[in-house]
């Protein structure tokens, strides 16, 4: 009975592989008891190829314990070998009949995961010999074909193909494209990537997706979230292989019933994915492309209520969601599309697992579609979709660029008036939240109750976030000249004076609370500058006093930092900077800063208030020197870090 079988240090036994120092060119073979032991050059190997590709492996399946030793070594010998991936080549029509069809037959995962990293290994290490398509090649491909489609329960038996499909595909690419050889050798693999594209798409199919599911992202198997991920690389070869219009037209021509009752949406789903995952390919292509289906399918998702989708089937928002941010600018191209699209994307928003994708989506159509939205039923869809964020289900992030999509939106909208009005309108829909977090504080009942008043404060956070990012997408709009100050002024009017009323309650001893605050005032004040000029003494006294009350919070810090950028070079304003720089200096949680303990204990704090020391000496010009002066001797006392960039500011 074998028991060893060594090549390049590798030494067998029934407990697995183990490294052993060896000369790479000793290859030593211990027979079955009666024969005799002989050590052997390199081509002994070669020449008796039989023994070592096939009937080793052979008796060693009948020693199941030792198939995946037998693996591993012959595995180790490809690829140390260049001759014997040809060998192993020239028996494959054996391999495949013999060894992997039974063992699928028999639905053997163990034999078939170790027969298909053995293929690849050999394809891999010489990926020019199957390009060449002799029959041996072709039957490995199509062995190869086989375990990709092999049902079971992980991924792991079609993902370990991926790395062999992306190797040959790139080696048939690589070669000249004007000569016959790649013609001939493309049309000869042609049917095999054509293929391999099924299997692939029937793997990274979502079982459930027409069944009762949870709806979260946890409830796909994470084997089956990791292959897709690894499957971009190789869509994309594929793509190039066949030609992006057999491609697109594999896909979406599949005979799929009108009837949306009769929709296989797990099918659907699945090829949405491969279709967004190669949308740079399809689009560098430039191929025409009739996005017909794609817009039934929409028409039908956007017409059904969140309450008639089961679980999973957000996983086909997704999905549609990827494709349509994907393919935007055609798909907008057509005036018909745009209302059907936003309609799908409204929809989607409201799901966690979809709210990403359908919102990306939604930021690419305003984006590609500025022409459009001016008109009423478009404009009515933006605010909808804006109204329905208070519920506060959906991501901050995925609220910022919703936003952010309807301001460049109407941004675009040529009437001034109408544009001024839609602005105003959008701002009020987060408005509303803020304005109940004011409420409460005039209702003590309802601010004892701790579950209702975090989801007031929730509420609120996500609406001052909401109008952070309004201003700081209208930034934008002003330079390029879009916005005009009749327009700022109406948005400066609704906004100032509710933030001022929140930030003189007792709310803001909310941390959440307070960054948000100052950091919607922050982008108001960098899109809205000259209208808070004015404001500047009141805002710094605000920011200081607030400091001084609740001494953790540097956003407070970071804020006056900003308004100090902006404003302090102008002369008018030294007096109020030199009293807001001494009021944060007097607090206490700055002084005590005076160990290099201490600040390692406060990290934010202490970068903000560098920050702010630092803007104050670069943008206040006009302050005299001497009190220039004093302050940094004091900062110096009291902050415990290097104020080299300090010094060189002041001496500057």
């Amino acid at each position: 009975m074998p028991t060893e079988l060594g090549s390049r240090g590798m030494l067998l036994g029934s407990a697995g592989v183990r490294p052993r120092r060896t000369p790479t060119s000793d290859v030593r073979v211990q027979l079955p008891a009666g024969a005799n032991s002989v050590r052997t050059s390199t081509n002994w190997l070669f020449t008796h190829h039989v023994l070592t590709c096939c009937f080793v492996p052979v008796w060693l399946i009948k020693a199941f314990f030792s198939f995946e030793v037998a693996i591993e070594v012959m595995t180790e010998l490809v690829s140390q070998y260049q001759e014997l991936p040809q060998a192993f080549l020239s028996k494959m029509p054996y391999i495949r009949e013999v060894l992997l069809l039974p063992a699928l037959a028999n639905r053997s995962e163990k034999i078939i995961a170790g027969l298909t990293s053995l293929m690849c290994e050999v394809g891999q290490a010489a990926p020019g010999l199957v390009a060449e398509g002799s029959n041996e090649a072709l039957s490995l491909s199509d062995a190869l074909l086989r375990c990709v489609a092999f049902s079971s329960e992980d991924w792991e038996i079609a993902e370990s193909t991926l790395q062999f499909w992306c190797s040959l595909a790139h080696c048939i690419l690589g070669i000249d494209e004007q000569t016959s050889k790649r013609n001939a050798t493309q049309e000869l693999f042609l049917p095999v990537f054509s293929s391999l594209l099924d299997a692939l798409l029937f793997r990274a199919q979502i079982i459930d997706i027409d069944e009762h599911c949870t709806g979260r992202v946890s409830s796909i198997p994470d084997g089956l979230v990791q292959f897709r991920l690894n499957l971009e690389e190789l869509l994309v070869d594929i793509c190039l292989l066949l030609g992006a219009p057999a491609y697109i037209n594999k896909l979406l021509s599949s005979g799929w019933g009108l009837a949306s009752q009769s929709i296989p949406w797990k099918e659907v789903e699945v090829r949405m994915y491969a279709l967004s995952m190669v949308a740079d390919t399809i689009l560098q292509d430039g191929s025409p492309f009739d996005f017909s289906v794609v817009m039934h399918f929409v028409n039908i998702l956007s017409s059904r209520t969140p309450a008639e989708l089961n679980g999973c089937q957000f996983l086909v928002y997704k999905s549609f969601g990827d494709v349509i941010g994907s393919y935007s600018k055609w798909l907008s191209s057509s005036k018909s599309n745009i209302k059907p699209l936003l309609l799908f994307c409204a929809s989607g928003i409201s799901k966690s697992i979809s709210s990403n994708s359908c919102s990306v989506a939604l930021r690419k159509l305003c984006e590609d579609a500025s022409s459009f939205i001016h008109e009423p039923p478009i404009l009515d869809i933006l605010f909808w979709i804006s109204e329905g964020m208070g519920e506060g289900n959906l991501r901050i992030e995925d609220e910022e660029e919703i936003i952010s999509a309807i301001t460049h939106a109407l941004c675009s909208i040529l009437d001034k008036e109408l544009r001024k009005t839609s602005l105003a309108r959008l701002l009020c829909s987060s408005y509303s939240a803020v304005e109940k977090i004011i409420d409460i504080d005039r209702d003590e009942l309802l601010r004892q109750n701790s579950s209702a008043y975090a989801q007031a404060l929730n509420i609120a956070v996500r609406g001052l976030h909401r109008m952070g990012a309004l201003f700081s997408h209208l930034a934008m709009s002003i330079t390029s000249g879009l916005i005009d100050d009749d327009t700022i002024s109406v948005l400066f009017g609704i906004f100032w004076p509710l933030l001022e009323k929140l930030t003189q309650s007792s709310h803001m001893e909310n941390t959440s609370l307070s960054t948000a605050a100052c950091r919607s005032l922050s982008s108001a004040i960098h899109s809205c500058g000259q209208h808070f000029q004015i404001l500047l003494p009141k805002i710094l006294e605000c920011l200081s006093m607030n400091f001084l009350l609740y001494q953790r919070h540097d956003c407070f810090l970071r804020t006056a930092a900003n308004m100090i950028e902006e404003f302090g070079h102008k002369e008018e304003y030294s007096v109020v900077c030199v009293r807001t720089i001494e009021t944060f200096s007097s607090a206490a949680s700055l002084s005590n800063l005076n160990s290099s303990y201490t600040c390692d204990q406060e990290p934010d704090l202490i970068e903000a208030y560098a920050n702010f020391t630092s803007a104050f000496i670069r943008c206040c010009p006009k302050v005299p020197f001497y009190i220039m002066l004093r302050f940094f001797v004091h900062y110096c006392r009291t902050i415990w870090i290097d104020s080299t960039a300090l010094i060189l500011m002041l001496i500057a």
